[in-house]
């Protein structure tokens, strides 16, 4: 059942899931750690907006900005979800649209 759920999440590099309880969720990350392990994948970072599974990481996350974080305008306490800001705090996923038209070229368009 939980690799099922693990087919059914993964997009690309990435699995987004849940659970119903913090208890489910860890033995999902669990699970999906022990999956990947066994083809040699180290699961190297984990985002979640309950702060009990936050400290739980498999590979400590450094919590200081990036300059690649800073230039994709990603602030304190956000990460990355499929390319849109997710404010885990606040389980928030927000979209900015540019304010002036973007240069045209493949950068500018994306």
């Amino acid at each position: 059942m939980e690799v099922e759920e693990i087919l059914r999440s993964l997009c690309v590099d990435d699995i987004i899931s849940g659970g119903s309880t913090t208890d489910e969720v860890q033995d999902l990350k669990k699970t999906i750690a022990s999956v990947f392990g066994e083809a040699k994948f180290i699961m190297h970072k984990w985002n979640s907006n309950d702060l009990q599974l936050e400290s739980e990481n498999v590979v400590a996350v450094d919590q200081q900005q990036s300059y690649a974080k800073q230039q994709l305008g990603v602030k304190e306490g956000e990460t990355k979800m499929l390319g849109l800001p997710w404010n885990k705090m606040e389980d928030l996923i927000t979209v900015t649209f540019p304010k002036e038209p973007v240069d045209v070229t493949k950068r500018g368009i994306l």
